[in-house]
């Protein structure tokens, strides 16, 4: 569906961007198909940006190029295999130790994902207790993000093993029910800087977004994921399950956020976490895939 509404639009505005710049390499993330069917018309390569976490399925490539085959037969262009998604390569930030296998990819680059640096961005833990933090989110659209009975299971499963939590919500009503409920052990925010806070965390809580989960493995903290039924949070729950980086609740059952929570901070999952983070920083940086895409354009 949002192959035949969005794409269209998003194809004519890559073209006339085009027009003004004559680009020699065309860059996408994973979730935009227009691109690859401006980058055809104008007769230029184009990489993806995959999002993070593990890569799709081949059935899932399969449903895509139905879903996207109206926007490539607009251009005039039959579709190609996947849509094209990976026809000239994919810059992958999701670690080896997550991604088994990339169906229907031939050329990858791995690419160490970075946090955003915005020091000084941190609600007062002072009342909380010193190295017994953990991170409470539940991603950026607020249905999720700001959904009370869930922030709320997770705090309280927090403070039952002890912890302090700190919540990213911009709801101030679930915030001020939050910290009435638990003013010494709760500090709520709209934003945190990961690089700041995390370092200091025991264990995050959240919706198994790659942004999270990675920032999170960066840091060697490992999670407890409650994934709200997107496709790539599934494939991220899973993967970490199988890194045993991270214990999954579904939302539906969050009573066993506790344990969960218990399970998450024990040695064998710390230790597996801090490896994850080895990895990671073992990664390569942007600077570093420059001129692998240089080569591309190139060519």
């Amino acid at each position: 569906m949002f192959a035949q509404i969005m794409a269209p639009a998003m194809r004519r505005d890559v073209l006339l961007a085009a027009a003004d710049r004559s680009p020699q390499l065309l860059v996408h993330e994973e979730g935009e198909y227009a691109g690859p069917v401006a980058a055809t018309e104008l007769g230029i390569p184009w990489v993806t940006h995959a999002w993070g976490c593990p890569l799709r399925s081949h059935d899932d490539l399969v449903q895509l190029e139905c879903d996207a085959e109206p926007l490539w037969q607009q251009a005039g262009l039959d579709v190609p295999p996947a849509a094209g998604l990976y026809a000239h390569g994919v810059v992958d930030p999701c670690p080896p130790f997550l991604q088994a296998t990339r169906p229907g990819v031939a050329r990858a680059w791995a690419l160490r994902p970075e946090t955003l640096q915005l020091s000084g961005r941190l609600p007062s833990t002072e009342a909380l207790p010193e190295g017994l933090l953990a991170y409470v989110r539940f991603g950026t659209v607020p249905l999720f993000a700001d959904a009370p009975d869930e922030l709320s299971a997770a705090v309280e499963a927090c403070i039952a093993n002890g912890l302090g939590a700190v919540v990213t919500t911009s709801n101030d009503a679930v915030r001020q029910k939050l910290v009435a409920a638990h003013a010494d052990r709760v500090a709520v925010s709209s934003f945190v800087s990961f690089p700041d806070l995390l370092p200091r965390c025991r264990v995050v809580v959240c919706h198994a977004g790659a942004g999270t989960v990675l920032a999170a493995l960066a840091a060697g903290v490992p999670l407890v994921l409650v994934p709200r039924g997107a496709p790539s949070q599934m494939r991220m729950a899973e993967a970490c399950e199988a890194a045993r980086v991270a214990i999954t609740v579904p939302p539906s059952d969050l009573v066993r956020l506790s344990a969960a929570v218990s399970m998450a901070i024990d040695e064998a999952r710390v230790g597996r976490a801090s490896l994850a983070a080895e990895q990671i920083h073992a990664m390569p940086s942007a600077d570093e895939l420059v001129p692998a895409l240089e080569t591309i354009a190139n060519s």
